[in-house]
This record gives C-alpha cells, structure tokens and sequence, in this order.
C-alpha cells in the first residue's frame, strides 16, 4: 500500500514543537511544521483507530477533479474505496502539496498500486490545468515558493525511513542540488523513476523526482497498473482500424485543399533549392557578393511561376546575412528562408528591404576585377621586354578610382608571366582586396587610418522604408512622443561610423568642453549646444571647400541607421557612469558604433510633442519655429526600460549636458 505524503510549513509562532528548537519569537519565520498523509483503500483494509475518511470539498475545485479523471482514464473508482487522512489532519493541514497527493490519491482509487510492499511518498507543487502556452485542460505541477520549498526538502533529507519526494523541476535550483549531493540523495526524472525497481531499491538512498510541467503521466505509469482493457491486443488493433478510417475520410474531405498543397510544397522545394544553391556559391566565391532573382547562384534557374523577394548577402567577414521570401503565383501564402536556413510562413506578401551591405567594398572588389582582366590581356600580348605596372603605371586602358587606395606591383615577363601583388581598398573601408601571384583574389582586414575628415570614418546607409515609432510590444516603456507608428521611406546616406569624438572637435574648434576627458580625446565631445555644433559643422564645411559637405542626421534618418535589420543591444551601464571611448562596445549590422549606449545624439529637427503626426512618407523632417531641437537614443546613464532606438527627448538650443552628443551625415560623395 502507497502511503501519499505533503510536507506542510508554518510560521514559528504558530507552531507547537515537540522538542527542543531555538528561535526568536519575534521573528517571523516559516518553518517545517509536519506532514499529513493520505491512504486509498477500503475501509475493511485501515485502521480505523489512525485514519479517518478524507471528505474533503473538492466541489468547488474544479482542475482537481478533471485532472484526476485525466489522470485515471476516466475509469470509475472501485466501489467502497476511499481516500484516508490521519485523524485530525483535515483541520490541521492545507495547501497546493495536500491537494496534490490528495490527486494521486484519488488516482489510487481507481487504479490499481503495482507495488505490494508498503512505501510512504512524500508530494509538493501546485496543480494547474492552464499552464503557460500549453494545451488546455491536461493537468501540470507548477512550483511552489522557493523558501517554503527548501525548509520541505530540508525536512526530507534529514527524516530516516522515507526515501522518494516528488517536486516541481522548477524548484531544484544549484543550491538545492548541493544539498541533495550533501544528503547523500540522487535527483532523477519522472521518466527514470518509471524505470526503477522498488524491489530492489537501495534503501539508504534518498530520490528526488522532478516533474516537468505535464510529467504527471509518468508518476501515474510509474505508481500505478495500467487498466487491462487498455493493454488488450485486440483493443489496440481496434483503435488502429478506427483510427485509419477516420484517417481515409479526413483525406477524402480534404482532397479539395490538394492542390493548394501541392503548391505550397514545389515553393518550399523552390526556397531550399535556392537556399543550398546560395550557401554553395558563397563557399567558392570571395566576399563581398549576393543572391537573388536578378543574380541567382551559378546553375539555378529560376522558376517563372514562382515570385521571388529579398536577398542573400555575403559580406566582406565571410559572414552571410540575408531573408528570401517565395509565392506561387497561384498562391498566396509565402515561404521565407533565412541565411540558416529556418524556414518561417506567413500569409500576405512580406515587407522586408534589402539587408544592409557595404557598398564601398563592392567599389573595390569590382575595381580589381577589371584590373585583372586587362592585365591577362596585356600578358597575352606579344613583348620582348619586361613591364612593371604599380599604383603609378597601371595596364592600359584601366582608369583609375579616385575612391581606391591601390598598393603593392606585378610584373609580366618577356614570356607573358605574371608575378608580384596588387592590393585594393576603398578609402571607407577597412579591408583590402588582394590578387596574388597565382591570380586569385582574397581579402585581409586592416585597421587604416583615415585622412579624410581629420580622422571621421564614414558607412553607407542603403536607403529603405521602416515602421518608425515605438511599439509596446517591443517590450520597452514607450512615451507619448514616440507612440504614433508611420512608415516612412529614407533615401541613402553616408553616417559617421561614431559620434564625433574629443579629438576632432579639438581639430576645428581649438578648445575641449567635454565634462568626460578620461580616455585620451577618444571619448564622444559632450557638453556643446545646438549653436556651438553648428559652428562646428561650419568651420568643417569651410576647410572641405565645397567638395563635401556634412551636417547633422534628421531623427528619421537617425532611428533608421539604429534600427535597420534589427536593433544593436543597449550598451552596459558603465560602473564610473561615464562616458567610454567610441567602438569600445559592439557595432550593429551596418558597422554603426554607439547607436544604443555612451551619449545620446542631437538630430537638426526642431522638436514638438506631436510632429510624428505632420510627418511625410518621404525624408520627413521638422523644421518649426522654436528653440528645443530633437534628441534621439539612450546613453550611458538612460534606464533599461526605454527602447535604445526609438527614445526620443529633447533639449534647449542653448543648454548643454555631459550625456549628450552629436555624429554626423556626408553629403556629395
């Protein structure tokens, strides 16, 4: 016979203890108080000197109820059983552990034990039949308070007979798992406690059995007989044969959806055809490159019936990025495959842009592969006398790009034979394409110097339409300035890699006013006003003589550039809560730096509560009259609750504040 136990915990002053326990009696503390036990039986089979019928009012406990017909096959409970507490338990003891063996005791009533030697198992959780997501109606333990849960296994451990306890998984924490290893105890599953055979259990053990949400099955399989009727051969071929003429009607109604089926499955088939097809191409091909309709990988043909969006990219750290969707034409459903190849569905056409790529480095890429090809017409050419081609003496019929850096030389022999390097890089980029001697083309990064823009590195924002605005369920506190959602088109731009830093404002200004100067001028400049960037932005134009221009982003383009193809994570709080040098912490994927942390950054559009609401579709920006100009992101010292890309603050044209700083755009490239 199963003895069903739940441990219960009180406060201390209002336990009677018997013996000796030291406490303070002003202290209100929950203690192990003792234990109430459960028996299914009939009465002829208890003793009824130490037991008494468990009526309790399970009425108005409904999940108790359903969840033991569930638990029991809805078999009806064998005649003049019933559940036996111990006397004076039904006024002592209450809580989720006693209606939890409570349960499996009803289970008992009409299921049958499999075990004849008497066993005492102690219970605690909760009982719920709506857990979480899962399905409605199927009974699950939940966990119980964490210190009420350890004073119960601490009085488990340290009791001599009893040796199985089934918790919630949820309460065995690191530290409860330490002191099950000091208790000499082994924590197992509900699965492997199906497995285990009482009669030859080790009796000095103690085990701890976990259930996982809807693990309740296995402690059921695991403690009592499954019903004959339900283990009959022929019952089981019975249930096979209605099961599979249900199966033949459900495919004769559902013929009609065939065809729709069909379709879906040559689009699904089309989406990973061009998936592999693209991994495979960028496995043989140097970066940058990309795959789409227009540019399928080498062999796949695309099928005219089927609608083709989005594209994959492979960038210039061999890091592949990139969604395409698919739709039959006969079809509305879209099937959409990510660079990993996680397949996802939805049915309306998606609207996604284009994923971010760096331009410049295509620039350079394209400019070396001209190169090489009028250098092998040039060795193909009849010569009885060396030539030496450099960034000075390039082959002919090749003109140079003033936006590329060109390094090292080849030389072709009298024979026609190359040999030597050439290096390629755009001016805005760090990486640098190089053809060898054996003619291939390969890549190496390099940290370059800029000497443009006295040291400001500058990355190509492609342009594309975006929800602006801040949505609640993006999980961050939105404020009444940024809860308008608008989609809004930006064309592209150049944005500064950083915020402008100490040093070059000390380049055009001659002065630091930076509160912050700990990091050696690699901090972003803080403390300026509006008027006094500007000023900036002037002295700047004026040394760029017209050739380029710069000036501050507008917040559409700014909320953009931090957004775009997901949002960088916000920046840890700083322990001096001060700013840090610029790229300390991670780009986003446009190679952007700071967007989410450090210093918060002014746009040019004058500020006004509802200017969300006048926005156009196009480039939208705010130019009113007035004198609090718009301040976009987070910094250092910003709560987490606020969404790093679309909070929106603003400050007077004239004041100045230590979190708040400026980057800038390029214009006229």
């Amino acid at each position: 016979m199963i003895r069903f136990v739940y441990p219960n915990v009180d406060y201390n002053d209002n336990i009677d203890y018997e013996g000796n326990c030291d406490y303070d009696d002003n202290v209100d503390l929950k203690a192990f108080a003792g234990i109430g036990v459960f028996i299914a039986s009939s009465k002829l089979s208890v003793d009824l000197n130490k037991y008494e019928v468990a009526k309790f009012n399970i009425s108005n406990n409904s999940e108790i109820s359903k969840a033991t017909a569930i638990l029991s096959y809805n078999i009806s409970p064998k005649e003049n059983w019933n559940v036996y507490a111990q006397i004076g338990d039904k006024d002592k003891w209450s809580g989720d552990s006693l209606a939890f063996a409570y349960l499996i005791a009803l289970v008992n009533i009409s299921l049958e034990s499999k075990y004849e030697t008497d066993i005492d198992i102690w219970f605690t959780g909760s009982i719920d039949l709506k857990y979480h997501d899962r399905k409605e109606g199927m009974p699950f333990l939940t966990d119980v308070f964490e210190d009420e849960f350890e004073i119960k296994l601490d009085a488990f451990l340290s009791q001599e007979s009893d040796i199985f306890f089934i918790v919630p998984d949820f309460n065995i924490n690191p530290a409860m798992r330490e002191l099950c290893t000091i208790k000499n105890s082994d924590i197992i599953t509900a699965k492997e406690f199906k497995k285990i055979n009482f009669e030859k259990i080790n009796q000095k053990k103690k085990y701890i059995i976990t259930v996982n949400g809807d693990d309740l099955f296995d402690i059921r399989d695991a403690l009592f007989k499954r019903p004959y009727f339900l283990s009959m051969p022929k019952f089981q071929t019975v249930i096979k044969i209605i099961t599979f003429v249900i199966l033949l009607i459900t495919c004769f109604y559902s013929s009609i959806k065939f065809y729709n089926y069909w379709i879906f499955q040559i689009t699904k088939n089309e989406a990973i055809s061009f998936h592999y097809s693209s991994m495979s191409y960028f496995k043989k091909n140097i970066s940058p490159a990309y795959c789409d309709h227009n540019n399928p990988p080498p062999f796949y043909i695309p099928n005219p019936k089927i609608q083709y969006k989005g594209r994959y990219y492979l960038l210039f750290d061999n890091k592949i990025i990139g969604k395409v969707a698919f739709s039959h034409i006969h079809s509305d459903k879209w099937i959409i495959i990510d660079e990993k190849g996680h397949i996802s569905f939805q049915n309306s056409s998606p609207d996604f842009t284009d994923e971010p790529i760096i331009i410049f480095d295509y620039i350079a890429k394209n400019e070396l592969e001209k190169f090489h090809n009028l250098l092998i017409l040039q060795s193909k050419k009849q010569s009885f006398s060396k030539i030496d081609i450099n960034a000075n003496n390039m082959p002919l019929n090749y003109i140079s790009n003033d936006n590329i850096e060109y390094g090292g030389s080849v030389s072709i022999d009298n024979k026609g034979i190359i040999s030597g390097e050439m290096t390629f890089s755009h001016k805005q980029s760090e990486t640098v394409f190089v053809l060898n001697h054996s003619q291939k083309i390969t890549t190496k990064p390099i940290k370059k110097q800029y000497n443009i823009f006295n040291n400001m590195s500058f990355v190509w924002i492609p342009g594309g339409c975006y929800e602006m605005g801040c949505n609640p369920s993006m999980g961050y506190t939105c404020s009444v300035y940024e809860t308008y959602i608008h989609t809004v088109c930006i064309d592209g731009f150049w944005m500064g890699k950083t915020e402008v830093t100490q040093l070059q404002w000390i380049h055009i200004m001659g002065y630091n006013p930076s509160i912050f100067k700990n990091c050696g001028n690699d901090c972003p400049v803080e403390n300026i006003s509006f008027k006094e960037i500007n000023e900036f932005i002037r002295k700047l134009n004026t040394q760029l003589k017209n050739k380029w221009k710069v000036r501050l982003p507008t917040e559409a383009e700014w909320e953009y550039a931090c957004r775009y193809n997901g949002n960088e994570k916000m920046s840890k709080k700083n322990k001096l809560n001060a700013t840090y040098p610029v790229c300390q912490n991670s780009k986003n994927l446009f190679g952007l730096c700071g967007k989410t942390g450090n210093v918060s950054e002014i746009c040019q559009d004058k500020f006004y509560k509802n200017a969300y609401l006048d926005h156009m579709k196009n480039n939208p920006i705010s130019n009113i009259s007035g004198t609090d100009i718009v301040v976009r992101g987070c910094d250092f010292s910003t709560p987490d609750q606020f969404s790093p890309c679309c909070h929106r603050s603003y400050i007077h044209i004239n004041d100045k504040v230590g979190s708040i700083g400026f980057r800038i755009v390029w214009e006229n490239l």
